[in-house]
């Protein structure tokens, strides 16, 4: 049964929904008093106190979404392999291992830090549409029940990691091409 058009925008939308909804909410506690009325009530944020990996727990609003904000963390090391420093200034503390596809298609695809999580977000969406589309194509799920699951599987809290410049959503489609590849018996799909 193929997807009806009304289908197909409807799935498309609701990533671009959930992004939008995301950082509408993200911005929104950006502001201390929002921050303190609401998510401060129950919980605290966490910043780096140096340049080394010193992490507190601080009682304040998030901070502005900026490239120097998000080259942090695991993105330093991702940022240093997609743009590696001149010879004389390398420090091998930034190139450990993780997963190189990720600063390869980042630097292939010249998006900045700040859209790079926009950009892993809808290629795990898109990944997840392919997976419900091959693997609850019969008559058991309506397309209704494939758009409810979508927006289920898109609402759990863990799906925030494919919203930042990690490696999780490339990972996340190489795997699950991968599964493709073996339900299929293609397996040179797996291979690749």
């Amino acid at each position: 049964m193929k997807p009806t058009t009304k289908e197909i925008i409807l799935e498309l939308l609701i990533p671009v929904v959930f992004i939008l909804l995301f950082y509408g909410i993200f911005t929104l506690l950006q502001d201390e008093a929002v921050y303190h009325r609401t998510l401060g009530k129950i919980t605290k944020t966490y910043q780096r106190v140096d340049s080394e990996w010193g992490i507190i727990d601080v009682d304040s609003a998030y901070k502005k979404i900026d490239a120097q904000n998000l080259v942090n963390w695991d993105v330093v090391g991702y940022n240093y392999i997609k743009d590696p420093p001149a010879q004389g200034e390398i420090d091998v503390r930034q190139a450990y291992g993780f997963f190189p596809m990720f600063p390869w298609l980042w630097r292939l695809t010249g998006i900045s830090v700040k859209y790079i999580g926009v950009f892993n977000f809808l290629l795990f969406s898109f990944t997840l549409l392919i997976l419900l589309h091959l693997f609850l194509r019969n008559p058991f799920y309506s397309p209704r029940d494939r758009i409810l699951i979508f927006i289920a599987c898109l609402s759990f809290p863990s799906v925030s990691i494919f919203l930042i410049p990690y490696s999780e959503a490339l990972f996340a489609a190489a795997f699950f091409l991968a599964l493709w590849g073996l339900a299929r018996k293609n397996y040179w799909i797996y291979f690749v």
